[in-house]
């Protein structure tokens, strides 16, 4: 499996801010299960940041870095 789909030090942004999201939806839905609160259409949270971490993933996978990038490892 290509480390650039999960190894920490080769994300690029779009995968990092993607991940950032899951974590917070979840611990925002671990709250809304302790409160017993609703929110409608909450589960797309979901949907949106894997897309986010998908089509990041696509986007590194698929860059060819040119000599003025600044990505460091």
């Amino acid at each position: 499996m290509n480390p650039k789909l999960w190894h920490p030090s080769h994300l690029n942004v779009w995968q990092y801010l993607a991940l950032v999201g899951l974590v917070m939806t979840a611990a925002a839905h671990a709250l809304l299960l302790l409160t017993q609160r609703t929110v409608p259409g909450f589960g797309y949270l979901y949907l949106v940041w894997s897309t986010v971490f998908a089509l990041g993933a696509i986007r590194n996978v698929t860059h060819e870095p040119g000599p003025d990038d600044h990505h460091h490892h």
